[in-house]
């Protein structure tokens, strides 16, 4: 567990930093983003370490270099969201990822954040819920969106996605899962 334990203290420390820059520094219209990723990386922390520590599945190789993945893709889209302010490398203000925009970037890296999520649930032999897979077509949907550039529309579905990462919270820490799709057989 202490592999996993740096790996998401880093993460953490990283999106509450952009979070705190974005009540502080930036409009209101840019602090959904980074309050997405602190939320991700909350539920992540707090979900796997309960059930790491309750039910224990090996934490081998495997799962740890997913976890390693996911952290790249987390920290990747923070410095697409604040590519002169991250704590890691200075980008320059056009970060772009295949020469997206940076809104539709940051989508892309946390739909393969996510996306990572799901596979390690897999691997760790907990079902995915139906939510999971959710989350990962809502953010596809938001990088898809963020293509069109309209003003607010990107933080009106940022707070929509935060809005459904918080039910996920509240559901998985009340013992409440969605039923997944093995459950539904």
């Amino acid at each position: 567990m202490t592999f996993y334990s740096i790996l998401f203290a880093v993460a953490f420390l990283a999106s509450v930093q952009d979070l705190f820059l974005a009540l502080f520094t930036r409009s209101l219209w840019h602090l959904p983003f980074p309050a997405v990723v602190s939320v991700l990386v909350f539920i992540d922390t707090i979900y796997t370490t309960h059930y790491m520590e309750s039910k224990g599945p090996d934490y081998g190789l495997t799962l740890k270099m997913l976890d390693l993945l996911g952290v790249l893709f987390l920290l990747l889209a923070l410095t697409v969201l604040s590519p002169d302010t991250n704590s890691f490398v200075k980008v320059g203000s056009s970060a772009q990822i295949f020469g997206f925009s940076p809104h539709a970037s940051f989508w892309l890296s946390l739909s393969l954040y996510f996306a990572v999520t799901i596979v390690w649930h897999l691997k760790a032999g907990i079902p995915p819920s139906n939510l999971s897979y959710g989350i990962v077509v809502l953010m596809l949907v938001a990088c898809g969106l963020s293509f069109f550039k309209q003003d607010g529309v990107d933080a009106a579905v940022a707070v929509v996605i935060l809005m459904v990462l918080v039910v996920y919270l509240v559901m998985e820490q009340a013992g409440v899962k969605p039923r997944s799709r093995s459950a539904q057989r």
